[in-house]
């Protein structure tokens, strides 16, 4: 009951910008259209994929991508860990499975980072990480012209 109260009186902490930034590429506007421009189907899979090429190209350049990035994945793993929770798994398949996707995310970020200094090693890494189930050569050469309007559609609301 006095944590209730002492609620009240608290003043409440704006997010942080990897956490804004997370919550804005799952925006279901933006993920949709992340999803439309990259030809990638509306699965976990897909929706996966197109968060970290999203998140790769939000957090590309920044002066502060380590604290964002380190916030971005916290913020996905925290919601990670309550859809896992909400779905019944116990607390070792919770931590597996958060753990894993954080690595699987981190790799992506590493990989999409290159691909975007090097038009080369992103035709590579969207190879490996997008179209690895169905290759769609013409969205992937495409791509790599789209990602400016990309990062206009994903900056947009980011006070930071």
């Amino acid at each position: 009951m006095f944590r209730r109260l002492l609620c009240l009186f608290q003043r409440k902490q704006s997010p942080t910008l990897g956490v804004q930034l997370y919550y804005r590429i799952l925006a279901p506007e933006t993920l949709g259209a992340v999803l439309g421009i990259c030809a990638l189907p509306d699965t976990l899979t897909g929706r996966f994929a197109a968060l970290s090429l999203s998140a790769a190209v939000v957090l590309h350049g920044r002066a502060d991508r380590a604290t964002a990035e380190r916030d971005l994945v916290g913020a996905l793993v925290a919601d990670l860990d309550v859809a896992l929770r909400e779905n019944s798994l116990g607390d070792a398949s919770v931590k597996k499975q958060t753990t894993n996707h954080a690595a699987a995310l981190y790799g992506r970020l590493r990989a999409f980072e290159r691909g975007l200094n090097n038009l080369e090693d992103l035709s590579a890494a969207l190879s490996r990480n997008l179209y690895a189930d169905a290759p769609n050569i013409q969205q992937q050469r495409a791509l790599p012209t789209i990602l400016p309007a990309m990062q206009t559609l994903l900056h947009e609301g980011i006070t930071q």
